[in-house]
C-alpha cells in the first residue's frame, strides 16, 4: 500500500506540472555546457517529491528525486538546514566548548513567532550530573517573511563519546505553540591524545570552487565561492582575495557585504565592504 500511494503521488506531481525541466534533451560539444533550469510551480500546499532519471547516451544513468515544499501563503515555514544538525567535534581538555552557529530559516510569506522547547536540553544536562553540556542562545525570537537568524549552541563535552541530543522549536500563534520544527543534534567529544573525530563537511570536497559559467538572468559572479584560510595562527592575519565581476552590459551593480552576526568585532574584514560596479567591470 505504502509503495502504491508513492506511484500515485509520483503520478500527480507529474500530471500536475509541479516540477518543468528545460531542456528536456540536447547535446553538448566537447567542452561546452549547457544550463538546464528546474521549475517548481507552488499550485497546491504540501510536499511535492518526484524521481527523474538522467541519460547520458552511450553512458550512466542517474536517477535523482526532486524535493520541495509550499505553504499556504497565510503561515509562516520555519526549517533547519537537515534533520540532522552535526556539530563540531569539543575536545575534552576545553573549559568551555566554542560557539556553533545553526541557522533557522523562515521561507513562508508571514512573520513566524518561535520558540526552543528547553526541556531535552534540561534533561541532558541533568543527566550528566547537572553539567552544563548544551546551551543555546537566542531561545525565542520572530522572524521575518523569507528571512534567517542564528541560533548559538555551546557544547562542551564530559565523555569521549558521541552524543544524540533531540532538539523542539515551536512555531507560536497568539502566544500558543501551533506548528513544530524537529531535528536532531548530534555532536562527538573526543580525548586530547586521541584522534579528532571526522564529520562531514556542509559542502563536499568535490563541489566546484567557482561558477563554469555565468547563469541567465544574474548580473554578477565571483571568481571563487568558497574561501578557505586554514589553520590560522592565534591572533595572526590572514588574507585571501577574490574577484567580483559583473557580466552585466547594461546595468549598474551595487553591492554590500554582510558577515550576518556570525563573527566579533575585528575578526574578519572585508574590502571594499561595499560599491558600485560599472557594467563589464570588476572589483
Amino acid at each position: 500500500a505504502l509503495v502504491d500511494d508513492r506511484e500515485a503521488h509520483f503520478s500527480w506531481v507529474e500530471e500536475h506540472g509541479i516540477y518543468d525541466i528545460q531542456p528536456r534533451s540536447g547535446e553538448i560539444p566537447a567542452g561546452d555546457f549547457l544550463h538546464v533550469k528546474l521549475t517548481y510551480h507552488h499550485r497546491s500546499v504540501g510536499t511535492h517529491i518526484l524521481p527523474v532519471v538522467f541519460n547520458v547516451q552511450d553512458g550512466r544513468s542517474a536517477l535523482f528525486y526532486l524535493k520541495a515544499h509550499s505553504v499556504a501563503p497565510s503561515v509562516g515555514c520555519l526549517s533547519v538546514r537537515s534533520s540532522v544538525v552535526q556539530l563540531q567535534p569539543v575536545c575534552l581538555d576545553m573549559e568551555r566548548g566554542p560557539v556553533q552557529p545553526v541557522e533557522l530559516t523562515n521561507s513562508g510569506m508571514m512573520a513566524a513567532a518561535w520558540r526552543v522547547d528547553m526541556q531535552s536540553i534540561s534533561a541532558h544536562n541533568e543527566a550528566n550530573y547537572n553539567f552544563e553540556l548544551l546551551s543555546v542562545s537566542p531561545i525565542e525570537g520572530v522572524l521575518e517573511p523569507q528571512s534567517s537568524t542564528f541560533l548559538y549552541f555551546r557544547f562542551t563535552p564530559l565523555e569521549a563519546k558521541s552524543y544524540a541530543i533531540p532538539m523542539r522549536i515551536e512555531m507560536l500563534k497568539d502566544g500558543r505553540p501551533s506548528e513544530e520544527l524537529l531535528f536532531e543534534l548530534r555532536a562527538d567529544g573526543y580525548d586530547p591524545e586521541g584522534e579528532r573525530p571526522q564529520v562531514e563537511p556542509y559542502f563536499q570536497p568535490n563541489l566546484p570552487i567557482q561558477t563554469y559559467a555565468p547563469v541567465p538572468g544574474w548580473g554578477a559572479a565571483l571568481s571563487i565561492e568558497m574561501l578557505d584560510f586554514g589553520s590560522c595562527p592565534l591572533r595572526s592575519q590572514v588574507s585571501q582575495l577574490l574577484v567580483l565581476v559583473n557580466y552585466s552590459s547594461e546595468f549598474v551593480l551595487s553591492y554590500q557585504w554582510d558577515p550576518r552576526s556570525l563573527f566579533r568585532e575585528g575578526e574578519l574584514r572585508m574590502e571594499p565592504s561595499m560599491g558600485e560596479l560599472s557594467p563589464g567591470s570588476h572589483c
